[in-house]
């Protein structure tokens, strides 16, 4: 779980610095040529992130939580 949580982190911050590395283009560079392909970059980004939370969120509470609830029962009982 703690992998799991670090991946999600490290890809946390991997989008943040091109956050960052987006804004510190725009103003660098005045013209705004590629501003409209880092912002659909960014856009996609976040969709997936989205949908991959999401997939997560269900397999955990689907699969994993009631495999270790029955165990935490079982073993108390």
């Amino acid at each position: 779980m703690k992998t799991l949580m670090n991946k999600i982190n490290e890809t946390a911050l991997k989008g943040l610095f091109l956050c960052e590395d987006f804004l510190r283009r725009v103003k660098e560079e005045n013209e705004g040529a590629g501003i409209v392909e880092y912002i659909i970059i960014i856009i996609v980004a976040i969709v997936i992130g989205g949908l991959v939370l999401t997939f997560f969120k269900d397999s955990l509470q689907n699969t994993i939580l009631p495999s270790v609830q029955q165990k935490i029962q079982d073993l108390f009982n």
